[in-house]
């Protein structure tokens, strides 16, 4: 990424058991997003699906189709009661 300025997207999808989900930005354009990758979330959080996020951008891994979300930043608050995502305070 050129600027130090984090993208904005929405998560549109989360796998609770598997820890990672799909950040949209556009309709075209999609991030993978691991819950180690999170630096910061809502305490209690579990599935943030829907959520908006604020993160910046690495190449993906083992030859997969996605590019990564990394330093994400979940602002949206969640239904408290549940675990919160790994790396997340």
């Amino acid at each position: 990424m050129e600027s130090n300025k984090q993208i904005t997207g929405v998560v549109r999808t989360w796998n609770v058991t598997r820890g990672y989900g799909i950040i949209s930005v556009s309709i075209t354009e999609q991030f993978f997003l691991h819950s180690r990758a999170v630096v910061e979330a809502p305490k209690g959080m579990n599935d943030p699906t829907g959520c908006t996020v604020y993160f910046d951008v690495a190449p993906a891994l083992n030859n997969g189709k996605l590019s990564r979300a990394i330093n994400a930043r979940i602002i949206a608050p969640v239904a408290p009661g549940s675990q919160t995502l790994g790396g997340a305070r």
